[in-house]
């Protein structure tokens, strides 16, 4: 009885103590830039917060080639890969299928060709992206500026063609019409400005064509001369001039990560689980360019606003 009590205490100790070994999680950042070191320290956080027991090994694909990174990766064969960043999402995906991957701080994966569409992969990847919808930046937009019926977007159709026609489709369903401005290269930016007069706002995306140093800062000095709104995705953006935008919240997108980690670790399929969206913003209003266009925002908007520049 004992030897059989003495058998059963072995087994559960063993049991126990394969249930607390940690799950081995490869980092993988696209650079050593500030904000994916934060990214990394964030997540990491996140991740103990939620109990996550985790081994962690770093890879850099600054410090070395995509191909040794992949080939530390296939000799690991950690239980999952975090991604931060795009080409550090890109370079892993193209070259490990029987690894869960769950990528982080990734802007338009569906136009960069990493996802089909922003609800699920099919493939052995998740995570979350940084795209606010279009309807939410809109809404927002909307608040600030009463009379907003038809908004102007500047874009190159070779970058951000599907993008810019999903985002028409997106703002009809709110009653806002989108008008597209083509840009075929940076130098015409100075030309289709001018398109902006017979609107009633600007609606800034991410696009390297349109928005270089040199055009961003006459874009941002023209609206403001014309008393033309704009709504940026950048902080710094709002500084140089935009009237509105809506922020990431960091702390809690690095949260979001973790939760997919975690779902992901409990045997969650990467293939079928939705791709997260940041599910928190942060409204930002410039009160100097308000000012200078004559808008005065509603007392309730201004209470909402989480930063303001004045």
């Amino acid at each position: 009885m004992m030897r059989k009590a003495a058998i059963l205490l072995l087994f559960f100790l063993i049991a126990a103590a394969a249930e607390a070994e940690p799950y081995a999680i490869a980092v993988v950042k696209s650079g050593s830039l500030p904000i994916y070191d934060e990214a990394v320290t964030g997540i990491r956080q996140a991740v103990e917060a939620k109990g996550i027991q985790a081994d962690f090994s770093d890879y850099d694909l600054e410090e070395s080639i995509a191909e040794q990174v992949i080939a530390g990766l296939r000799r690991q064969k950690p239980n999952l890969i975090l991604t931060v960043g795009y080409f550090a999402t890109r370079d892993v995906a193209a070259s490990i299928q029987d690894i869960p991957i769950v990528f982080s701080m990734v802007l338009n994966p569906v136009s960069t060709g990493l996802l089909p569409d922003l609800e699920t992969s099919g493939r052995n990847m998740t995570g979350v992206t940084l795209n606010i919808l279009t309807n939410e930046r809109l809404s927002a937009f909307r608040s600030v500026v009463l009379n907003l019926k038809k908004v102007g977007v500047l874009y190159s159709p070779a970058e951000s063609g599907p993008m810019v026609e999903r985002t028409k489709k997106s703002a009809a369903q709110i009653g806002t019409t989108v008008v597209p401005i083509a840009v075929e290269a940076s130098k015409d930016v100075l030309d289709k400005v001018e398109k902006l007069n017979q609107l009633d706002g600007l609606l800034m995306i991410s696009d390297s064509v349109v928005y270089t140093s040199r055009t961003r800062e006459y874009i941002l000095a023209y609206t403001t001369a014309r008393r033309i709104p704009t709504m940026t995705i950048s902080e710094r953006y709002l500084q140089e001039g935009a009237l509105v935008a809506l922020l990431l919240d960091y702390p809690d997108l690095y949260l979001q990560t973790a939760e997919k980690m975690d779902e992901v670790l409990r045997g969650g399929d990467p293939a079928t689980l939705k791709i997260a969206r940041p599910r928190k913003t942060i409204l930002a209003l410039n009160l100097k360019t308000a000012e200078t266009m004559g808008i005065k925002i509603p007392a309730d908007v201004m209470k909402q606003a989480g930063v303001v520049y004045k």
